[in-house]
């Protein structure tokens, strides 16, 4: 018998796989600060009811407009083609492992796939080799509103145009972004400005609610005015706020002001009120001052460019530093380094922040002390740390006493201790190689080195606030004699304040 041979069926061929476009809207927050090249290892991951894409980089992506990409308050919208997930239930944004620390805040993100369109409130920051997961949520409508500033110049302003001038606006709510104040923004356009002269500025920005305080800054532009101002009326929709200023601005300068009333020009003497203590501090006159600002270097020197913030009881004063009294270069091995400025006086000295606006990966500069003379007072702050491109700035408080102790920076001394073994532990991790047909389970133990809320410890003013008189009711970390005054005194705060009525009053001749 003879078998006839069998006819195969050819081999059933996979279905192709249905593609289709995702576009891609995210908005950057007001919060970015620093540059991000385009190339930078960001990528999103969409996952669906049927199934959920690979990681899609945004560098690979098409981009119609790249002119805010990774801008702050910038907006742009990448293009993918990949498998369809069906209906979107959540993406992971994240970035990979590389050399650069860099840092996006992103604000929020919206997904449009065919017709269906789905938001994502972020408000987050995506660092290196790190991931969040996002569900599906409303981005909050951010109402604006209509600012009109009114600057009345001093009689030494000069003649010109100038559009050098940024302003920052703080409120209850939130705070603005650096607006510069230009003909773009001016009303009477094509109007130089003038001694003695109103000028006045209009523009359309975010609200941030009742207006707290405002910093005035200006570029290290050598082109430019020095800005005399008496004065500035700021309207918010039907809220006006006056600040009296009443002192110049000149190139690289950065002021904080707090709502004042504008004090009338008079040949006589003003009177003194009876409900003086109502006035606030700010509404007397801003006088200068001279500071000598002596700061030691140690074993490792700088290669950038620093600066000082100075806060004391009155206000807040930046001070680049550049050029030495000498007129040596700055900030060399194991030298002193003498600078003197004359600015505005903020009064009793309260705290500093030294910065540095290095980069480059190999800078690290040892800041051994600072000396800040001012007229008769004198201050001390000790240092002893190492500021990298990852730590550009320190908050330094002076050194004195306080309730019988030598005041030291406890609290952020080992915050930062801590910061740095975080850090070196968290950069020995490393993803291993993604096999194929292989569960990729790795997990970068992210929220276990989050060095955020040290940051913010480190950074944030030691002067505890009020209203707390036990450690029950402690709002934060405190100083270690604060701790036992909580804990031992019967009334802390009254205790305190009699202490330091009896020490001012021992002083007194």
């Amino acid at each position: 018998k003879i078998e006839t041979p069998r006819s195969h069926t050819p081999e059933q061929k996979a279905p192709p796989v249905k593609e289709i476009s995702y576009k891609v809207l995210v908005c950057t927050g007001s919060d970015q600060k620093d540059s991000i090249n385009e190339d930078a290892a960001f990528y999103i991951i969409i996952h669906g009811q049927k199934n959920q894409t690979k990681k899609l980089y945004l560098k690979e992506a098409t981009i119609s407009d790249k002119k805010d990409l990774f801008k702050k308050d910038g907006k742009t919208e990448f293009e993918f083609k990949t498998i369809d997930v069906g209906k979107i239930e959540k993406i992971v944004l994240g970035q990979d492992d590389s050399d650069s620390e860099t840092i996006w805040h992103v604000d929020n993100v919206t997904i449009k796939r065919a017709n269906e369109i789905t938001p994502f409130n972020v408000e987050k920051t995506i660092e290196r080799n790190s991931q969040v997961e996002l569900t599906p949520s409303a981005i909050p409508k951010k109402t604006e509103a209509t600012y009109k500033i009114l600057i009345k110049t001093g009689s030494s302003q000069g003649e010109g145009d100038d559009n050098n001038l940024n302003i920052t606006i703080f409120g209850k709510n939130s705070q603005t972004k650096q607006i510069t104040l230009n003909e773009t923004t001016k009303t009477n356009k094509n109007t130089p400005i003038k001694k003695n002269d109103k000028v006045e500025y209009e523009f359309k920005t975010n609200d941030v609610g009742k207006i707290s305080k405002i910093v005035l800054s200006r570029d290290s532009n050598e082109q430019t005015l020095v800005w005399d101002i008496d004065n500035i009326t700021i309207k918010r929709n039907n809220e006006t706020t006056t600040f009296n200023v009443e002192r110049q601005l000149e190139k690289d300068a950065e002021i904080e002001l707090k709502p004042s009333p504008i004090l009338k020009k008079t040949g006589t003497p003003r009177k003194a009120s009876k409900r003086s203590d109502c006035v606030p501090k700010t509404a007397v006159k801003m006088t200068d001052a001279n500071y000598e600002i002596i700061i030691s270097t140690g074993d490792q020197a700088l290669e950038a460019s620093a600066a000082i913030k100075i806060h004391g009881n009155n206000g807040t004063v930046r001070i680049p530093l550049t050029e030495t009294k000498s007129g040596d270069k700055p900030f060399q091995s194991k030298s002193t380094s003498e600078f003197t400025s004359e600015t505005n006086d903020v009064g009793k000295i309260k705290r500093i922040i030294i910065e540095h606006d290095g980069t480059d990966t190999n800078v690290i500069w040892h800041l051994k002390s600072v000396q800040i003379k001012k007229e008769s007072e004198t201050y001390h702050f000790h240092a002893d740390v190492h500021l990298d491109f990852k730590e550009t700035k320190v908050n330094l408080y002076p050194i004195g006493a306080l309730f019988g102790h030598t005041r030291e920076d406890y609290v952020q001394t080992e915050l930062r201790r801590l910061r740095e073994s975080l850090r070196a532990e968290s950069s020995k991790l490393r993803p291993p190689i993604h096999k194929v047909y292989e569960p990729f389970v790795y997990n970068d133990l992210g929220p276990y080195f989050d060095t955020s809320s040290v940051e913010k410890a480190i950074y944030s003013p030691l002067e505890a606030p009020p209203g707390y008189y036990t450690r029950l009711t402690a709002l934060r970390i405190v100083e270690p004699w604060e701790t036992y005054g909580m804990d031992y005194a019967v009334n802390y705060q009254i205790v305190k304040h009699r202490r330091v009525r009896s020490v001012s009053s021992s002083k007194q001749p």
